[in-house]
């Protein structure tokens, strides 16, 4: 605590307090004591006199008192919010225990309101050895309150150092030095030790022409009106647009020409609309208007994005969105030094270029796991029976179908979502049952309703599924079930759902862990090819041996040469397998689509489809050819065909079609890591030649007439135009 009242001060002090009741009362001189400074003793015998007047002490003054460094009785706390009692508890506590680093957890996770409350807590926990905790609640509230970092910056440089590393290269048209500062932390909040690079001033054009050598894992470029398009008052209307017009045609072609030089991502902003009109309210219509230039800069950035998957777009408005649009500039600090944004704004903007960068490297998160009663409907499956279930046409029932449509939306977007419920397993039947509840049992891959503690189960889910706890996101309404997954699986992400249903399908829009960077084909059938595969999964079980499991999947391998449309697919392969990898080499777009530009490359996939359904493009390979020898680049396979021979069948045919086409050799490599343990004798099992080993990487060969032909009797192989 801070320096003690003294002489007449602490006299003064010692009156109030023996007069708490009456201050109370009448609202006087409580409220400006500086709590720090007064003795515990002191403290609990204000409350004693309060309990004695039978006056309760109000929440505002517990508040102060816990900020302060007090410890107060737990039963004066229950009006008070979970961050206060753990900083109460924090007050006292020599030593944490398990419960209170539970808690810790808990609330490291929560965005706290009170800047005051939220500081205290922060240095507590770095003062009670919960360092870690600390670092996370500063992260989690930097937007709002950059000042919890200062406290935490020695933690906050040690823990980014082993997180992946990511050097990006920041251009502006206007100054960026406030944003670029506000880009370490947001991207450290998203898991990333990011470098960064600053352009010169005003030099966007040149940089995109021409792109700075310094093997960059992407380029951020903020933009901003005044900045892009200044307004001049004596430009006549007709020439402002013409002027506005060739500006954007300017910018548009230099960013293609980027997207065709460079191989790295390039991120960058829409325009926000200014809160205030030039020509009034005509402004989104005029020429001359601020918000009709907005809209055309904005249409053609949207229009490029869609046509180059290295330009990412950031929706700035999104970014915005929990600001009062008249925060989202500093006029003093534009006409001081031409930062475009106030302080609040750049580290909002901040958080959603990390975030994107983010959804590139790893993708949105995979799975949503889905709680059931007054989550997924209203009411207690177990209490009111299927018939009083709250889903439908009116309130609240009408919320929770609302949220059931953001579900379905997820779903489409290639979301996974599944079911973890403490409930009866009869649950199941609401979803045939119950006339309002529009998502059927099949829209969901797997499901675990039992009593078995959920952090237990969505360990079982994450095996069944075969996807990590990084990529799930889990939603219940109960505040118990979320404590616990944050501190018995914190890798799965764990929001704060909102108390009140009807602010639930916002808050799942706006939630940035589940947007895509892209959509591609895959991503609308995922869900359904994760069923097929459990359905295939129950068949298995079922078969009298494997191989009549194999007979009876009625497989089919269509084959064929990767094209513009499937490239992304074929990327984002590339980017995220690692278990059936042989090399694990991570080519993007633009490395891929150089192979499909050669004349004496081959890029090849396969579509797999059973009886139970189609599970998309699962396999694909790289190979270069030169005359009658080829090596193979990569081969590499969906786990979720794994152990069913397509790998077999796709390896023969392109042996067979190289064959055909004067191949006499051809070479690959297994280059081991973690997680591809599983495919370390796979050549060696399809009769190709094993080598030596040179740099961690053992190599194989195959030689046309000598070595046999793979192939699996099990898998239909259809490769329509062969080349």
């Amino acid at each position: 605590m801070a320096k003690s009242y003294s002489g007449d001060m602490e006299i003064l002090i010692d009156t109030v307090l023996a007069q708490a009741p009456a201050c109370l009362q009448n609202r006087a001189l409580l409220q400006s004591i500086d709590w720090t400074k007064v003795e515990s003793g002191k403290v609990a015998n204000m409350l004693t006199s309060l309990d004695e007047a039978k006056k309760k002490a109000p929440p505002w003054l517990l508040t102060a008192l816990v900020v302060a460094g007090h410890s107060i009785a737990d039963q004066r706390l229950e009006r008070l919010s979970l961050p206060l009692k753990l900083l109460n508890r924090l007050n006292s506590a020599d030593e944490p225990d398990e419960a209170l680093k539970t808690t810790a957890a808990d609330v490291g996770a929560r965005i706290i309101g009170d800047k005051d409350t939220a500081l205290a807590l922060v240095k507590q926990l770095k003062a009670k050895g919960l360092a870690d905790e600390a670092l996370q609640l500063a992260l989690t509230n930097r937007e709002t309150m950059p000042q919890l970092l200062r406290p935490v910056a020695a933690e906050l440089k040690e823990h980014v150092e082993g997180f992946a590393a990511a050097k990006i290269r920041v251009l502006g048209t206007s100054t960026t030095q406030p944003f670029v500062q506000d880009l370490a932390p947001a991207f450290a909040a998203s898991g990333f030790n990011v470098s960064i690079d600053e352009a010169n001033f005003g030099e966007v054009i040149p940089e995109l022409l021409r792109p700075a050598s310094g093997d960059y894992d992407a380029y951020v470029l903020m933009l901003d009106l005044e900045g892009f398009h200044p307004h001049d008052g004596r430009q006549e209307t007709d020439k402002n647009l013409t002027m506005l017009t060739e500006r954007i045609d300017l910018l548009t072609s230099s960013l293609a020409s980027f997207a065709n030089q460079s191989t790295a991502p390039l991120f960058l902003n829409t325009l926000p609309l200014p809160p205030a009109p030039v020509v009034g309210f005509m402004d989104r219509h005029h020429a001359d208007g601020m918000a009709a230039s907005v809209a055309l800069v904005n249409s053609a950035l949207a229009e490029l994005a869609s046509q180059h998957n290295q330009i990412i777009l950031i929706d700035s408005f999104a970014a915005f969105s929990d600001l009062a649009p008249t925060s989202w500039t500093d006029p003093k600090m534009w006409y001081y030094g031409r930062i475009p944004y106030s302080a609040e704004a750049s580290r909002a903007l901040a958080t959603s270029f990390a975030l994107a960068w983010r959804a590139e490297k790893r993708g949105p998160a995979k799975v949503l796991v889905l709680d059931l009663d007054n989550t997924m409907w209203g009411g207690i499956f177990g209490e009111d029976g299927v018939t009083g279930l709250q889903c439908g046409d009116d309130f609240p029932g009408n919320a929770f179908k609302a949220m059931q449509n953001e579900f379905l939306r997820l779903k489409k977007q290639g979301m996974i979502l599944a079911i973890l419920s403490k409930n009866d397993p009869a649950a199941i039947s609401a979803f045939t049952d119950h006339p309002g509840i529009i998502m059927k049992e099949d829209d969901f891959v797997a499901h675990r309703i039992n009593w078995v503690p959920k952090p237990q189960n969505i360990l079982e889910l994450a095996s069944e599924i075969n996807v990590g706890l990084d990529s799930f996101i889990f939603l219940d309404d109960s505040p118990h079930e979320r404590e616990a997954m944050r501190a018995l699986a914190p890798q799965v992400l764990t929001p704060e759902l909102p108390d009140d249903p009807a602010q639930r399908p916002g808050f799942l829009r706006a939630l940035a862990q589940t947007w895509p960077i892209r959509l591609t084909d895959e991503d609308a059938q995922r869900s359904s090819m994760y069923l097929a595969r459990r359905k295939a999964s129950e068949a298995q079980s079922s078969a009298t041996s494997f191989e009549d499991y194999l007979a009876g999947l009625q497989q089919k391998l269509l084959i064929e040469e990767v094209n513009a449309t499937t490239l992304p697919r074929i990327a984002q392969m590339h980017q995220k397998t690692n278990q059936f990898n042989l090399t694990t080499k991570r080519y993007d777009e633009a490395d891929i689509k150089e192979m499909m530009d050669d004349a004496d490359a081959m890029v090849v996939l396969g579509q797999v489809s059973d009886k139970f359904g189609d599970h998309g493009i699962s396999i694909c390979a790289t190979v270069a050819i030169n005359g009658k020898e080829a090596e193979l680049k990569t081969l590499l396979m969906s786990c979720r065909v794994i152990g069913r021979e397509v790998e077999v069948a796709f390896l023969g045919a392109i042996l067979e079609n190289l064959a055909a086409h004067g191949v006499k050799t051809l070479k690959a490599s297994y280059i081991p890591t973690e997680k591809n343990v599983i495919v370390a004798d796979f050549y060696g099992d399809q009769g190709l030649e094993k080598g030596e080993t040179i740099n961690n990487a053992t190599l194989y060969s195959w030689n046309a007439g000598n070595s046999p032909l793979p192939a699996s009797s099990f898998v239909q192989t259809l490769w329509p135009a062969k080349t």
